[in-house]
């Protein structure tokens, strides 16, 4: 085996990540899809702890997009 099958996430993890806040409103989470070609966003709290994701097709759905 090579020493890249043992590798783990955190060696490849990228700790700038775009996400959005709780406490965002839709406006503000659809202007932020807007300035990304992203479809999926993180979600965090307060703490930048990973609360869930948000989809496009999820503001898309509520005619927020």
């Amino acid at each position: 085996m090579t020493t890249a099958s043992f590798s783990v996430a955190a060696d490849v993890v990228d700790r700038e990540v775009e996400a959005i806040t709780t406490s965002m409103t839709l406006a503000e989470v659809a202007e932020r899809f807007g300035r990304t070609d992203l479809e999926r966003l993180p979600v965090v709290d307060e703490r930048r702890r990973l609360v869930g994701t948000v989809a496009m097709r999820d503001l898309l759905a509520r005619g927020t997009f």
